[in-house]
């Protein structure tokens, strides 16, 4: 996501690397910065399907992992089989 006003360095850097996801921009995203208390970028969460916050990865506050294989493993921990 980006919360910038001005969208174009990021559309241009996309385009440049090869990047060919969706682009979150500052309309987009203010609901969610608001909704879940985003401060800064990067910022790393896992929601669940209701929406609400599974995981800041914040392993010492025994939060699934979120980043890597501690990915895969909360992942596999929070799905169904």
């Amino acid at each position: 996501m980006d919360n910038d006003d001005d969208a174009s360095p990021v559309k241009g850097f996309l385009r440049q690397n090869n990047l060919n996801w969706t682009q979150a921009t500052m309309e987009s995203i203010k609901t969610l910065e608001i909704r879940y208390r985003i401060h800064s970028f990067p910022t790393t969460m896992l929601l669940g399907p209701d929406g609400k916050i599974v995981s800041l990865g914040q392993t010492k506050k025994k939060q699934p992992g979120l980043r890597g294989q501690e990915l895969l493993k909360s992942l596999d921990g929070l799905l169904p089989p």
